[in-house]
């Protein structure tokens, strides 16, 4: 797998969420703070802060339902896992002004106006392990990431509150699955596709697009 920086930022947040959670280590702040949860019948899940990297926009960590910490920690076949939504900004970063950044948005701005594609933002999917193991081992794969051009004429929302309306439906359908850990890249690759088409359209109602525009500043990361 190749290790891009958005991915080795996941990676590093995803140990250090651990390794905070293992309770071992005294010293180590807590990594995340949790900004709201939702419970369904297989699963929970949180929308958190904490990722240390400018690109961060909104991060979702869903847990399927267990009975007892005891029992998810014991000896099963298949370890806990839990799924981790990200979602990143691409492109010169808005407070960068140098001259390779300002040389790359007039690039881009070229490359729109003839037609092209542009990525705004990344939207990447891991499975990780809910706890280290006995031997501060864990496990993480990158299920799906995507590149995704946000901007859409003719909608009158920016970018971000669309990419962050696209991720916020993909984690809700969670809860009416009875095992998202399951699903495959190419599900997931159908469902962005999916809404981003549905809020081209105009079928995603004013009600979740003003709920979105609330919450994006205040979720930041």
């Amino acid at each position: 797998m190749i290790i891009d920086r958005i991915i080795e930022d996941a990676l590093n947040f995803i140990r250090r969420f651990l390794w905070w959670k293992d309770g071992k280590k005294k010293d180590i702040p807590k990594p995340f703070q949790n900004i709201r949860s939702h419970s369904g019948d297989w699963g929970l899940i949180s929308l958190v802060t904490g990722r240390d990297t400018p690109r961060a926009v909104r991060t979702w960590v869903y847990s399927p339902k267990r009975q007892s910490h005891k029992e998810a920690q014991s000896a099963i076949a298949v370890a806990p896992q839990d799924l981790h939504f990200y979602l990143d900004f691409l492109g010169p970063l808005p407070s960068v002004k140098t001259a390779g950044a300002e040389r790359e948005r007039a690039q881009m701005q070229s490359e729109r106006r003839r037609g092209a594609l542009v990525p705004t933002h990344r939207i990447s999917i891991l499975k990780a392990s809910h706890f280290l193991n006995s031997q501060g081992f864990y496990d993480c794969e990158v299920i799906f990431w995507g590149d995704y051009d946000f901007y859409k004429p003719g909608v009158n929302m920016d970018p971000e509150r669309v990419a962050s309306i696209v991720l916020d439906k993909a984690v809700f359908a969670c809860l009416k699955m009875v095992a998202p850990l399951e699903m495959e890249s190419d599900q997931w690759q159908q469902h962005v596709v999916k809404t981003l088409n549905e809020i081209k359209n105009g079928y995603v109602s004013q009600r979740t697009s003003g709920r979105v525009k609330s919450q994006v500043q205040a979720s930041r990361r």
